[in-house]
C-alpha cells in the first residue's frame, strides 16, 4: 500500500511510501520542506531533542492528553539487532515501575511504523555533564546537594529492584528550578539472583564500579561507587583520568590506587573528601551499605560544608577587591614607609589601605567606586570602572595601575595588539611623570614586547616590581599561554608568582587565587584553550587552529568535548584544501577571514552551483555555526547522497548530537 502526502504550499501530492521515520521532504515543484511520518501511535514529533549511543530521544505531543513529552527511538542501525531490541524492552518495563521526583518518568511504551519507542517525561533543565564542562566545578555545598537528591532518586529504583549501572554526570539533569532527575537507565539489570548479566562492559570506565569491571555480584553500593566519582567530578572538575585507558587490569589498578581526595585536594572540606573516599572505596564492604546509610553521611557534611561554603562565597567577592587594593596602591606613588611596610610583614590591619595625598580626588572617587563593585563581587562592573579610569585619571602611574588592575578584573581580557598598545601608551606616560612614576615604567618596559612575541620567561619580569604587581603580571602571561594550549609555560609562570609572593595578611588573597588556578589548570586549559581554537577557526586560520588541535591534551576532555575536538580537526583539514583552492582561482579577491556569504559569492563564480553550497556550509561550520551549516547543507534533504562532503556532513551532524 502507498503512502502519501499533500504540499501544504502548493498542493503537489507526494508518494512518501519509502521514506522512513521522521524523514525530511522536499516539494519538487515548490521546494518546500516538510517532514513526513512524524506521528507514533498517538504521539506527534515536533523535533528532536537528542542523539544517544542506541537511541534518539524526540521532543513530542500526546495527542490525547495534550500534554509535552519526550520519545525515545532505537536508532536505525540497532533496529533489526535482537538482543538492542531486548535491552530497549528490560529499560521500559524497569523505569515504568520507579515513580520519583528525582527520576525521569516514563509513560508507556510500545511499536509504531516499525519503531520501538518509550514515551517518557521531558524534562526542561540542563545536563550536568555540559554544566561541568562550561563552569569546571560546582560550590562542594551545590554539589552535595545534587548529590543527595540523586541518591533518593537511586534508592527508589533499588526498591523497585533497579540498578541504574551507569551513573554519571551525563545523566542527570538539571531543572532551572535546581532540581535533580536521573535518567537512561538503559544500563540497568533487575537486582535479582536470575538476572543475566552481559560480559560487555557498557558503563563508561572513569565512573564504573570495579565489581562491574570483575563480574562481581552488584548491589545499591555499585551505584553508590559511580555517584560517588560524580561527586568527585563535580567538585574537581576531573571526568576521565589523565591517559586513556586501553586494558582492563590498567582500569583496575588506577581505581585500586586512587589517592585520597585530602591529599589530592587540600583546599577541600575534609569531611567532604572522606564521605568521597568512603562512596568511592574499591571493596563494597567499605562503602556505605545503603542510601539511608549515604544520606545520613551527606546530611553531616552539608551541615559542616554548607557554613564553610557561604563563608568561602564571601571571601571570594572580596579577594579580588584585595589584591586590586594591593597592588593599585603600590603602583600610585604611595608612601616609601608604606611599600616598606607593606613589602616585609605589615599586621592584619595595614589591609585597610589608603591613597597617598599625591593622587587626585577624581581618582579617589573612581578607584573607591571601582572597589566597592569588586567588593559586591561584581568583577564585570569594575573593570569597566578600571578602563575607565585607566583612561581619565590625571596621574601616569595610577592610569598605568588602574590598566593592569582591569586586566585582572576582567575575565574576558587577552593579550591583543590593542591591549598592547593601549599598555605601551601608559607605560611612556608613566616615564613623563616623577621618580616613582619613571621606577615603575622602567620596571614595566619589557612586558609588552614579551607578551606580544609569547616570549615570556618568568625570570624576565623585573624583581623591581612589587611583589602583588609582579604576580598579576605573570598571571596575566599565564593566562596568555593558557589561551593558546601552551600548559607548560602557564604552569612556569603561575609557579613563579606563587613563589615571589611573601607570607602576608595582603598578599593572602592574591595567592589563594594563583594557587587556585595552578591548581585549577588543566580543566581551565581544555576551557581557554577551546576558546582560542574557535577564535583562530572564525578568524579563518585553519592551519594555525588544526596544529594546536593536534597538539591538545585531551585527557580531561568530556566525551561532547572529545567529538566537538575530532569533528573541528577534520573541519580544519578540508577548509584548509577548501581555502588553497580558492586562493588559486581568486589570488587578488579572497580573503581568508571573509564570512560565509562572501565565500559562497566568490565561489559561484566557478560555475559549479553545488560547490558554492558545501564551501558555504563549511565556513559556517569553521565559525561555530553548526545550526546554520546543517540547515545550508546541499544534501541534507538526501539521505542516501554518496558525495563526499554528504558523507562528511552526516558523520559531523551525528558525532556532534545534531
Amino acid at each position: 500500500m502507498s503512502d502519501v502526502c499533500t504540499c501544504p504550499v502548493c498542493g503537489t501530492v507526494m508518494d512518501v511510501t519509502a521514506l522512513g521515520f521522521y524523514a525530511e521532504l522536499s516539494c519538487p515543484v515548490c521546494g518546500e520542506q516538510s517532514r513526513v511520518h512524524t506521528t507514533l501511535a498517538n504521539f506527534r514529533i515536533e523535533g528532536i531533542l537528542g542523539v544517544g549511543g542506541m537511541s534518539v530521544v524526540f521532543s513530542a505531543r500526546d495527542l490525547v492528553l495534550g500534554r509535552e513529552l519526550a520519545i525515545k527511538v532505537l536508532n536505525d542501525i540497532y533496529r533489526d539487532t535482537p538482543e538492542r531490541i531486548a535491552r530497549f524492552e528490560s529499560e521500559c518495563a524497569m523505569m515504568a515501575r520507579v515513580r520519583h521526583e528525582n527520576v525521569v518518568s516514563v509513560y508507556s511504551a510500545g511499536w509504531a511504523r516499525g519503531q520501538f519507542y518509550i514515551a517518557m517525561e521531558k524534562v526542561v533543565g540542563s545536563n550536568l555533564e555540559l554544566l561541568l564542562a562550561e563552569h569546571k566545578c560546582l560550590m562542594p555545598d551545590e554539589a552535595l546537594d545534587v548529590v543527595r537528591q540523586v541518591a533518593c532518586g537511586l534508592q527508589a529504583a533499588e526498591e523497585a529492584g533497579v540498578l541504574h549501572r551507569d551513573m554519571k554526570p551525563g545523566n542527570i539533569i538539571i531543572t532551572p528550578e535546581g532540581q535533580a532527575k536521573v535518567l537512561d537507565f538503559g544500563l540497568a539489570l533487575e537486582d535479582r539472583p536470575d538476572a543475566q548479566r552481559e560480559e560487555t562492559i557498557w558503563a563508561t570506565p572513569f565512573f564504573v564500579p570495579p565489581e562491574t569491571l570483575m563480574g562481581n555480584p552488584e548491589d545499591a553500593r555499585t551505584d553508590i561507587y559511580a555517584l560517588g566519582m560524580t561527586l568527585r567530578s563535580m567538585v574537581t572538575g576531573i571526568t576521565n583520568f589523565t591517559e586513556p585507558v586501553q586494558e582492563l587490569s590498567t582500569l583496575l589498578s588506577l581505581k585500586r590506587e586512587m589517592k585520597p581526595m585530602g591529599e589530592l585536594y587540600p583546599h577541600l572540606d575534609e569531611s567532604l573528601c572522606d564521605l568521597i573516599d568512603r562512596m568511592t572505596a574499591f571493596s563494597p564492604d567499605c562503602r556505605p551499605a545503603d542510601y539511608a546509610e549515604l544520606q545520613d553521611e551527606i546530611a553531616e557534611v552539608q551541615s559542616g560544608v554548607g557554613a564553610a561554603t557561604e563563608e568561602l562565597k564571601k571571601r571570594q567577592k572580596k579577594q579580588l577587591f584585595r589584591v586590586l587594593c594591593a597592588a593599585g596602591v603600590l603602583l600610585m606613588g604611595c608612601s616609601a614607609s608604606f611599600m616598606v611596610a607593606l613589602m616585609s610583614s605589615p599586621s592584619p590591619r595595614s589591609e585597610a589601605v589608603s591613597v597617598s595625598d599625591s593622587v587626585s580626588w577624581k581618582s579617589r572617587d573612581m578607584l573607591r567606586a571601582a572597589c566597592e563593585l569588586m567588593e559586591d563581587g561584581d568583577a564585570e562592573a569594575a573593570a569597566t570602572e578600571f578602563r575607565a579610569l585607566s583612561v581619565q585619571a590625571p596621574e601616569p602611574a595610577m592610569r598605568l595601575a588602574a590598566y593592569l588592575m582591569q586586566a585582572l578584573a576582567d575575565e574576558a581580557f587577552c593579550v591583543t595588539p590593542e591591549a598592547l598598545g593601549a599598555f605601551r601608551r601608559h607605560i611612556e606616560a608613566a616615564e613623563q611623570g616623577g621618580a616613582a612614576d619613571r621606577k615603575l615604567a622602567d620596571a614595566c618596559k619589557k612586558l609588552p614586547d614579551a607578551l606580544e612575541y609569547h616570549q615570556f620567561v618568568p625570570e624576565d619580569v623585573s624583581a623591581a616590581l612589587p611583589p602583588p604587581l609582579r604576580a598579576a603580571v605573570l598571571m596575566l602571561a599565564a593566562r596568555d599561554y593558557i589561551s593558546r594550549g601552551n600548559g607548560g609555560a602557564a604552569t612556569a609562570c603561575l609557579d613563579a608568582a606563587i613563589a615571589c609572593l611573601p607570607a602576608s595578611s595582603v598578599t593572602q588573597p592574591l595567592l589563594e587565587t594563583v594557587q587556585n588556578q595552578r591548581r585549577n589548570l588543566p580543566r581551565v586549559m581544555v576551557q581557554e584553550s577551546r576558546r582560542y581554537i574557535s577564535s583562530l577557526m572564525k578568524s579563518g586560520k585553519p592551519a594555525s587552529a588544526l596544529e594546536i588541535l593536534r597538539k591538545a591534551d585531551t585527557s580531561h576532555f568530556s566525551p561532547l568535548e572529545l567529538a566537538e575536538h575530532g569533528v573541528q580537526q577534520e573541519v580544519c583539514r578540508v577548509s584548509i584544501e577548501a581555502f588553497e583552492m580558492l586562493k588559486r582561482h581568486f589570488p587578488q579577491e579572497f580573503k581568508a577571514e571573509a564570512s560565509p556569504e562572501q565565500v559562497k559569492k566568490l565561489s559561484s563564480e566557478l560555475g559549479k552551483a553545488q560547490l558554492s553550497e558545501e564551501l558555504f556550509a563549511l565556513v559556517c561550520l569553521l565559525h561555530g555555526d553548526y545550526a546554520r551549516a546543517f540547515e545550508s547543507d546541499p544534501y541534507r534533504h538526501n539521505a542516501a547522497a554518496r558525495a563526499p562532503f554528504a558523507i562528511l556532513m552526516r558523520d559531523w551532524k551525528q558525532r556532534l548530537g545534531l
